[in-house]
Formats: C-alpha cells, structure tokens, sequence
C-alpha cells in the first residue's frame, strides 16, 4: 500500500492543474484583460513545476 500515497500526490496535482487549465481557458474565452495579468505566469509556472514530478512517479510505477 506504499503507492497510495504517491497516487494521492497524483492525482492532487491533477486537479490543480485541471483547475489552473479552466481558469486559464475561461479568461482567455471571456476576453476578460486578467488573462494578461501577473498571475497567469505563476498560474503556468505551478503547472509547469508539477509536471516532472507526475513523469518521475509514472517513470518509477512503470519500473514495477
């Protein structure tokens, strides 16, 4: 059961990026000017951050 824990952290960071991705396509969508806000980069950067992390666990699962 010592998967389950890097599964949660998994899945976790796949609705925030899921979220940021919404967000991001609504204000783009809407033509709303806050899509060209200094909090799109660090919205980017955050999902950018996590995506190694979600490769290295499927790299180590499919190791198994």
């Amino acid at each position: 059961c010592s998967l389950f824990p890097v599964l949660h952290s998994v899945l976790q960071t796949n609705i925030l990026q899921r979220d940021t991705i919404l967000t991001l396509m609504k204000l783009i969508t809407a033509g709303d000017s806050a899509a060209d806000s200094t909090n799109t980069p660090a919205l980017i950067a955050g999902t950018e951050k996590s995506l190694p992390k979600c490769q290295n666990v499927l790299d180590d699962k499919n190791d198994m």
